[in-house]
C-alpha cells in the first residue's frame, strides 16, 4: 500500500530531494543565485506534476518525502534572508530579562549580548523589534532550549509539520481527500523558507489554521483563543474576526466571546511587555510607513500619486474594503481566507517571497493553478540579491515583476470563466 503506483511518487519524489541536495551542497544560496533558480524551477516543475498525479500517490509517501525534504534543507545556513539573526537576538534579549520592544540591537544598553555569531547579521539594528509577543515567547524558547540558527530553524519544521497535520484534519472534516496536502507539504517555497531560512511566518499561520480546525469542530474557546493567539503572532489574523462572527449558526455565543475573550488573550499577552515598559509598536510603525518590496502596484501608486505614504493608505484602505465585503458574504471561514490572502499579497507594498506562506495552505482547500503558479514563481525577487551581494546595490528589477505577475494575470484571464478568477473552492 505503501509503494502503490511507487514509479510515479519515487521519481518525483526523488527529483526534488535531488534538487535540495544540490541546495545543500550549495549551502549559501545568496551567492549562488542563478544556480538556485535552476535547482528550485526543477523542484517546482516536479512538483506541479505532483499536484496533477496526486491521486496515484499515498498520503504516507507524501508525508516520508515531506520529512526527507525538510530534513535536508535544515542542514543549510539561512542565506536568502537574515531575519533568523534576527528572532535569536530577540530570543537572547528577552532570556537575559530585557524588554525587546524597548532597546534596538546597537543600544549601548545591550552591547553585553554582543557576540560575533548573531550580532553582525542582525537587520536594522537601530531599530527595537517588531515582532508580537507570541513570536517573541517563541523566540525566547527557541534561544533558551538551543541558542542557535539551527535549533530556531528545527522549532521551525516542527510548527511546519504541525501546520501539516492541521490541514490534514481540516481535509477530513471537509470531506476531502488527504492527499490534498500535498500542494503545502511538497511546495518548494515552502520547504525553502520554512527549513531553509526559518521565517517565523509558519507560527502565526500554523495557529491560524488551528483557530480554523477549532471552529469547524465547534470548539469556539478553542477558535477565539487560538485566533488571538495568531493575532499575537502575526498581526494579519485580525482580519478572520468578521468572518468567524457572520458565517456561522451559533451567531451569539461566538458573537460575544469574540468581543469579550479575543481582546482578553490579546491583552494579556501584552501584560509582560507592558510591566516591563517600552513603546510597543514605534519599529512596526516605521516598517508599515517605509519598506517597500516586490509590488509593482505600490511602485505606480507612488509614482502616479507622487506620495509614497497616501499611496499606502489606499492600498491599506481597498484591502480593508475587501475584508468587509468579502466578510460580509456566506463564504466558509477557509473560502474567505482565501481570498483575503490572494488580496493581501496583490495589495501589500511589502512582498517578500515568504509572505506566500500565508496563502498556500488555503490552496490546498481552493486549487488554482494561477496562485500556485504565482507561489513559485514569487521566488524571482530573490534576484535583487545577486547585485545586493557583490556591489551592495539594493535595486529590484521590472522583468522580475513582469514574470511574476504576468503569470498570475495571464493564468487568471486565461481562465477566468470556470475559475471565476479566485478559483473553484467548495468550501
Amino acid at each position: 500500500m505503501f509503494l502503490k503506483g511507487w514509479p510515479i511518487p519515487l521519481l518525483l519524489g526523488g527529483i526534488i530531494e535531488l534538487c535540495m541536495v544540490g541546495m545543500l551542497v550549495l549551502n549559501d544560496l545568496g551567492a549562488h543565485i542563478p544556480t538556485f533558480f535552476l535547482l528550485y524551477g526543477i523542484a517546482g516543475l516536479a512538483y506541479c506534476i505532483g499536484i496533477w498525479q496526486q491521486d496515484k500517490i499515498s498520503v504516507p509517501v507524501i508525508l516520508f518525502f515531506a520529512l526527507l525534504f525538510r530534513a535536508t534543507m535544515l542542514c543549510t545556513d539561512p542565506s536568502l534572508s537574515d531575519d533568523i539573526f534576527r528572532y535569536l537576538w530577540d530570543g537572547r534579549v528577552f532570556t537575559a530579562g530585557i524588554n525587546p520592544y524597548l532597546y534596538p540591537p546597537e543600544s549601548e544598553f545591550l552591547i553585553f549580548l554582543r557576540d560575533l555569531t548573531i550580532y553582525p547579521h542582525i537587520n536594522h539594528p537601530q531599530l527595537p523589534t517588531i515582532y508580537p509577543p507570541v513570536a517573541q515567547f517563541f523566540f525566547f524558547i527557541a534561544y533558551a532550549l538551543f541558542g542557535s540558527i539551527w535549533g530556531l530553524k528545527l522549532l521551525v519544521v516542527i510548527v511546519d509539520l504541525i501546520l501539516g497535520w492541521v490541514l490534514l484534519k481540516l481535509l477530513d472534516l471537509e470531506k476531502r481527500s488527504r492527499k490534498a496536502v500535498l500542494v503545502y507539504l511538497w511546495h518548494p517555497l515552502v520547504i525553502v523558507e520554512g527549513a531553509g531560512s526559518g521565517h517565523m511566518d509558519f507560527l502565526g499561520v500554523m495557529i491560524l489554521m488551528l483557530a480554523l480546525w477549532a471552529w469547524y469542530s465547534k470548539r469556539d474557546l478553542w477558535a477565539i483563543t487560538s485566533l488571538a493567539g495568531a493575532v499575537l503572532a502575526e498581526i494579519l489574523p485580525v482580519v478572520f474576526i468578521p468572518v468567524l462572527v457572520r458565517w456561522s449558526d451559533r451567531w451569539f455565543p461566538l458573537n460575544w466571546k469574540t468581543f469579550f475573550l479575543l481582546p482578553l488573550v490579546c491583552f494579556v499577552g501584552y501584560v509582560p511587555f507592558v510591566v516591563m515598559e517600552g513603546p510597543l509598536w514605534g519599529s512596526l510603525g516605521i516598517y508599515v510607513a517605509n519598506w517597500e518590496f516586490n509590488s509593482p502596484l505600490f511602485w505606480v501608486l507612488r509614482t502616479v500619486l507622487d506620495d509614497g505614504l497616501l499611496a499606502r493608505k489606499v492600498l491599506g484602505g481597498l484591502f480593508l474594503c475587501v475584508v468587509c465585503v468579502v466578510g460580509l458574504g456566506r463564504f466558509s471561514p477557509i473560502r474567505f481566507g482565501f481570498m483575503v490572502m490572494a488580496c493581501f499579497v496583490l495589495l501589500t507594498p511589502t512582498l517578500h517571497p515568504w509572505y506566500l506562506v500565508w496563502l498556500i495552505p488555503f490552496l490546498v482547500f481552493c486549487p488554482n493553478n494561477a496562485w500556485i503558479a504565482f507561489s513559485l514563481v514569487v521566488v524571482l525577487a530573490y534576484e535583487v540579491l545577486i547585485d545586493f551581494r557583490v556591489l551592495g546595490i539594493w535595486q529590484e528589477s521590472k522583468w522580475v515583476w513582469g514574470i511574476e505577475f504576468g503569470t498570475l494575470f495571464s493564468m487568471l484571464l486565461g481562465t477566468s470563466i470556470y475559475w471565476r478568477f479566485f478559483g473553484a473552492c467548495k468550501s
